[in-house]
């Protein structure tokens, strides 16, 4: 039997349309567009009689929607990647960053700002993974953690906070092909819209609008972000003033607010005495309006949302309050997975890992866990302060040891082509658990 190629295939459906007026095609055109492993040209041959103009119009979007298909398929080429578990080191940043606010924009580059640091204000760089190269942008932030979502236009909304005074939140416009930083909401603004010491999760709704939800103060607050008018606008309230939560949109364009904590000041005896909400609601961007999604089984408090494999959405509590490490058997990560097709969650066991990890969601579905070892967690764990790798499948509930990073607790993206950028965090060293932020950066691949 002979194997046809994907030109032979392609060929063959556009020969089917007919027989008789012949239109030639630039193969060179063709090569460009087409991935191909032997130079070929073939005709496409249409019938033109009483409604030739439309069959034309017709095979064309054909080929347009084949080659969709094929753009498509090679941006998910990524998703089946398979990695060796090493971790390669990259240039430092120009700045010590521990939470360091990292975002992939669409360019593949990697846009790097804030954290936690020695220094007050810091600065705003964008790597280039390809050539392992820095940009300076012009214009500093504050110093501490916060969140960033690049817009439709190509700008980056971002929020940065304050830790060291638990002020406001200033919201910064970053543009990536002007290399500056333009702030468009002070801290002053921000407290009164949000509360002090809180950053809004950020999701980037249908109409190219940005839903920012997390309130530190007695109400729960959501707004829009219009990035045409670069104003903020309230939508429909949550149900809660959650911070630390998580915020994740849906396939089907909705966005899921899972978890959180209350502020200190309001938690009791409003929300308990530790504030910690177990509860998810969602957004739909049709009406404007939150709706319960019922109760997580065993998440509660700060949550960490990814994509499983399946569609369904894992829910972490990194650092549960519940169990702690030290005991036996140690489970100090409680996870649940959530269904947004039937709005059920169904619990996972926790795992037996060496320490508290922080995450970064592989397009595969499954997440790499980077974390430090406390001794007493696991019986033959390693030694106390070191830093260890895994990756967890959510699906198959398995862990696999791979290389430990350099650094402790950094925060990670994925690039364009699948592969993992870890950056920032404090330095491993096995006597001092936390030895201060570094500049670090590593590619999982």
């Amino acid at each position: 039997m002979t194997t046809q190629t994907f030109e032979d295939r392609l060929g063959a459906a556009f020969e089917s349309w007919a027989d008789e007026a012949t239109v030639e095609v630039d193969s060179m055109i063709l090569a460009a567009a087409l991935p191909s492993s032997r130079g070929w040209s073939w005709r496409v041959k249409h019938v033109m009689p009483r409604f030739g103009v439309a069959r034309l119009a017709l095979a064309l979007l054909l080929l347009a929607a084949l080659l969709s298909a094929l753009v498509v398929g090679s941006t998910l080429v990524h998703q089946s990647r398979t990695y060796d578990g090493r971790f390669v080191p990259q240039p430092d940043m120009s700045a010590l960053r521990d939470h360091a606010i990292l975002l992939t924009l669409r360019d593949g580059n990697v846009l790097m700002a804030g954290g936690d640091s020695l220094a007050d204000p810091t600065s705003v760089q964008i790597f280039d993974p390809v050539t392992s190269t820095y940009q300076e942008v012009v214009g500093d932030i504050p110093t501490g953690g916060g969140s960033a979502i690049q817009l439709t236009d190509g700008r980056v909304l971002l929020v940065s906070l304050r830790r060291q005074d638990a002020l406001g939140s200033p919201v910064f416009l970053v543009d990536p092909s002007l290399r500056a930083t333009r702030q468009i909401l002070s801290e002053q603004q921000a407290v009164r819209l949000w509360g002090a010491g809180a950053t809004p999760g950020l999701a980037m709704l249908p109409n190219g609008q940005v839903l920012m939800t997390g309130s530190n103060d007695v109400n729960g607050r959501a707004l829009l972000f219009d990035p045409q008018t670069e104003t903020f606008a309230e939508t429909a309230t949550v149900s809660k003033p959650r911070i630390d939560h998580a915020t994740f949109a849906l396939r089907d364009g909705r966005i899921l607010i899972a978890g959180g904590s209350a502020a200190l000041y309001v938690a009791a005896p409003t929300y308990g005495s530790d504030g910690d909400f177990d509860d998810v609601e969602i957004y739909d961007p049709a009406t404007g309006l939150f709706s319960a999604a019922g109760t997580m089984p065993t998440v509660r408090g700060p949550t960490w949302a990814a994509a499983t494999a399946d569609g369904r959405v894992l829910l972490v509590h990194v650092g549960d309050t519940s169990t702690a490490f030290g005991e036996e058997p140690a489970h100090p990560v409680a996870m649940d997975l959530f269904d947004p097709t039937t709005g059920t969650f169904s619990a996972l066991d926790g795992q037996r890992w060496f320490g508290p990890p922080t995450m970064t969601a592989i397009p595969n579905g499954s997440v790499l866990l980077t974390g430090m070892s406390l001794a007493v967690a696991v019986e033959g764990g390693l030694p106390n302060g070191s830093a260890w790798g895994a990756v967890f499948d959510p699906i198959a509930v398995t862990t696999t040891t791979v290389h430990a990073p350099r650094e402790l607790f950094p925060q990670g993206v994925v690039l364009n082509d699948g592969q993992l950028l870890l950056a920032g965090g404090f330095a491993n060293d096995s006597q001092l658990i936390r030895d201060g932020p570094v500049s670090w950066v590593e590619i999982f691949r």
